[in-house]
């Protein structure tokens, strides 16, 4: 195994995280907007609470404990691989005893899931936490080959499920079957796949006698774990908490609208947890070798996305404002998307600041010190959107909701970028002032297509844009063919 880390590029990582990212994109985006499609607004809302309690819970395990546990693997000898792993388990363990104490006083008191509910999401829980556990592991050694071929084994398992929990109810009627909750087993089996084939074989190597020991390192672990845990909290699951609280203020067509298109946007969240989880262990180890290599890395890489997404989403953006007609074309008319258009751009918006923020908090959170900075800049986000929401959901309601979750990821993506210009003395960061420049000039185009004629919108942004495009495809080849990112700290012994 340690031999496919000694073999990987930051190229070879970037296309197996890519084709990971895809594979787990068909199961928690496609499989649920197919959902949205096929049932209507009504049952995608049901189905999204659900969904979304999962990943909500699921936070402190999947974007605290687990990403801990890469990043000091990756800080690691080899030697120290399997202590890691270990003490990550256990934490993992412990905290799934405690969700089984809290989930069902929450479930049955303050949110009034149905008894079957409740023991459909329970185990959703459980699995999706160990899944994203093995994930982290495998990624903080840079197994992504292996950890591929997992993802693969599962899919194949997850489709047969998929068919007889969801295409064949809807076309045959069956009506014992096409209850909502029926919907997640097939999520369900793709995380207990992936768990099975990891832990069965390591089942002789589990030591109870050592369930309740741990190591000295585990304080600094479950430190670190707290902070980009908060981090998590307060940024990705303010995005899912507002889902499961939007049943509280919004009928059930508007809940299915908002659960809709934030499920339509997370393959931009997914894009920037892979960076993230490329990233950390790629820093981590080059940080070993020359800390100005990972500021040179991760400064490309923010030029280069910058470049390449932000004059693409405001095209999309502009397309959008123009011809609303169009989403309703792709949701089958079921959404009312003339009416609600504005929705999609704001949360994209959000999704889009969250994925330029992430190679810079990868960064930081090599740091034991200043990993700090994420919860920080994520603090700042949900009390933006907590504020928002409060004085703008009664009187403009669902479009309260994503105006909050907008200008809360504006607000957190300044404060990365700023703490990172003053702490790195200009070496990162500066690509957010081109990011606020373009997406300014969409918020123009968009006003001005109610003026003019579109072509004189839509022919200026096409000659700004085609330069900027190519040179971050440009760049972000650069970066990936760069050997000097790619090196480890063997290969630098062994030169010297």
């Amino acid at each position: 195994m340690h031999e496919e880390s000694k073999t990987n590029t930051i190229g070879g990582s970037f296309l197996y995280s890519f084709l990971v990212t895809v594979i787990s994109g068909l199961v928690i985006v496609v499989y649920p907007l197919s959902i949205g499609l096929a049932f209507g607004p009504e049952t995608m809302g049901n189905f999204s609470v659900l969904f979304y309690w999962s990943t909500f819970l699921s936070i402190p395990i999947a974007n605290g404990i687990a990403p801990a546990i890469a990043r000091y693997i990756a800080a690691s000898k080899k030697t120290d691989f399997e202590v890691y792993q270990s003490i990550g388990s256990k934490l993992t363990l412990f905290y799934i005893l405690i969700i089984s104490i809290i989930f069902p006083i929450l479930s049955f008191t303050v949110f009034n899931l149905e008894v079957v509910e409740f023991f459909i999401v329970l185990p959703l829980i459980f699995l999706t936490i160990t899944h994203y556990l093995i994930r982290y592991i495998m990624q903080g050694q840079e197994k992504f080959k292996g950890l591929l071929k997992l993802e693969l084994i599962a899919f194949g398992v997850f489709l047969p499920f998929m068919v007889l929990f969801s295409i064949l109810p809807n076309v045959l009627m069956w009506e014992n079957l096409s209850t909502y909750y029926f919907l997640l087993i097939p999520i369900i089996v793709f995380h207990l796949t992936i768990d099975l084939i990891f832990i069965i074989p390591k089942l002789k190597e589990i030591d109870f006698k050592s369930l309740i020991r741990f190591p000295e390192i585990t304080k600094k672990i479950l430190l670190y774990s707290l902070f980009i845990g908060l981090g998590s909290i307060f940024g990705l699951g303010t995005s899912q908490i507002q889902i499961i609280i939007s049943e509280l203020h919004l009928d059930q067509f508007e809940v299915g609208v908002l659960s809709f298109w934030t499920s339509a946007v997370v393959p931009i969240n997914i894009i920037a947890v892979a960076m993230g989880a490329i990233l950390l262990p790629r820093i981590t180890n080059l940080r070993k070798i020359d800390s100005n290599l990972t500021q040179k890395l991760v400064n490309s890489i923010n030029w280069s996305f910058s470049l390449l997404i932000v004059p693409i989403a405001g095209l999309v953006f502009l397309l959008i404002g123009a011809f609303p007609n169009l989403l309703n074309v792709i949701t089958l008319n079921k959404y009312d998307m003339e009416y609600y258009w504005p929705i999609v751009i704001l949360l994209i918006y959000h999704s889009i600041n969250y994925l330029l923020s992430s190679p810079t908090i990868a960064y930081f959170s090599t740091f034991e010190k200043k990993v700090m900075i994420s919860p920080i800049a994520s603090f700042i986000f949900s009390l933006s959107a907590i504020l928002t929401w409060t004085f703008l959901v009664p009187i403009v309601g669902i479009y309260g909701f994503t105006i909050g979750i907008a200008i809360g990821g504006l607000l957190s993506h300044i404060t990365v970028q700023a703490t990172a210009i003053i702490v790195t003395k200009g070496k990162i960061g500066f690509h957010s002032f081109f990011g606020i420049f373009i997406f300014g000039l969409s918020a123009l185009g968009i006003y001005l297509l109610g003026i003019w004629n579109n072509i004189w919108v839509f022919v200026p942004w096409a000659i700004l844009s085609a330069p900027l495009i190519a040179y971050g495809l440009y760049k972000l080849a650069k970066v990936l063919t760069n050997k000097d990112f790619s090196q480890s700290i063997d290969e630098t012994l062994l030169k010297s």
